[in-house]
């Protein structure tokens, strides 16, 4: 059985939000059913991608148990979950979340895990960000609660390269290096997460915006 770390749970607490029916495109619905082959614990779609700051990620509990859910992290929970009732989360750090039923050992036939990427946020949206100078990159809505820290790595095409580690603060402007204007292609790209510095184990996956490049004829 999977449990997220004790400590966490006051950084998740502020993160959460009652509502009578969770709707909209990133909607996880969470069921459960007995089987022939035992408990069945099921959700649906099994993933979503959002960019920071546009959307959030809702869980609807269409079963007849209550559900909490644990990210693998250990740096979040959500629920407890009330069958035909849900809750909305407002992702405020950049990463790869998975998330499963904090208590899935019960189910013995079969047991979801569902997964949302949360890309940081570049420019005033959209990609009117290519071709210029330095753009404004945000990872994250917030500070880095105390305990816990951002890393954010960039590329120009050809693998990422650091460039905040370890840091608290949630956006900074990006100068481009060695910026040419005048330059036939030119490409960007960047990924960010949150950890715990103290623990290796306690960090989300890598969400990433893509390398995106554009070539001028």
């Amino acid at each position: 059985m999977r449990t997220a770390a004790r400590h966490a749970l006051p950084l998740l607490a502020v993160a959460l939000m009652a509502t009578p029916a969770a709707a909209g495109p990133d909607r996880f619905v969470l069921e459960d059913a007995l089987t022939s082959d035992g408990l069945d614990f099921t959700v649906t779609p099994s993933e979503h991608d959002l960019v920071l700051g546009h959307g959030n990620v809702a869980f609807r509990n269409d079963g007849d148990l209550p559900h909490t859910l644990v990210d693998r992290s250990g740096l979040f929970e959500w629920g407890p979950i009330a069958p035909e009732e849900g809750l909305v989360f407002d992702p405020w750090a950049a990463g790869r979340y998975r998330f499963d039923e904090a208590q899935e050992g019960l189910y013995t036939a079969r047991s979801d895990t569902g997964r949302f990427s949360v890309k940081p946020a570049v420019g005033p949206g959209g990609d009117d960000w290519f071709g210029q100078r330095s753009v404004r990159v945000r990872w994250a809505t917030r500070r880095a609660p105390e305990g816990l820290v951002y890393d954010v790595k960039y590329s120009r095409g050809g693998g990422w390269r650091w460039w905040k580690q370890g840091v608290r603060a949630p956006s900074k402007r990006f100068v481009v290096p060695n910026w040419d204007p005048a330059a036939m292609s030119s490409c960007l790209g960047f990924k960010a997460r949150l950890r715990d510095p103290d623990d290796p184990d306690r960090k989300l996956g890598w969400a990433e915006t893509g390398v995106r490049c554009i070539v001028v004829d």
